[in-house]
């Protein structure tokens, strides 16, 4: 199975804010949305449920300080014509910003 990315603005701008500072971010930024695609669970994303007022969200980890935040959602494909799987990105920060 297969996922397709959807990327929401405030995802846009904080991918942004960190490429500017970190000239490896974008590199394992890359790494971790492949791996989203095919596995969301895959054991090296440490993929975990939130809870309270995150609850309609997950995590995964980008590398040791970033997190990615981000939603299951259903999405429709104008190629097929289809409703397919989706993850919708939420937001990155660290672990202070985003929890």
């Amino acid at each position: 199975m297969s996922y397709q990315l959807l990327k929401s603005t405030n995802f846009i701008k904080s991918a942004k804010k960190f490429a500017k500072k970190d000239t490896n971010f974008l590199i394992e930024l890359n790494d971790v949305l492949n791996k989203l695609m095919v596995d969301p669970f895959a054991q090296s994303l440490k993929t975990h449920k939130l809870k309270g007022q995150l609850k309609e969200f997950w995590a995964c980890s980008i590398n040791y300080d970033l997190r990615l935040i981000f939603q299951f959602v259903k999405a429709f494909d104008n190629k097929t014509n289809q409703e397919v799987d989706a993850v919708l990105l939420s937001t990155i920060g660290t672990h202070d910003e985003v929890y």
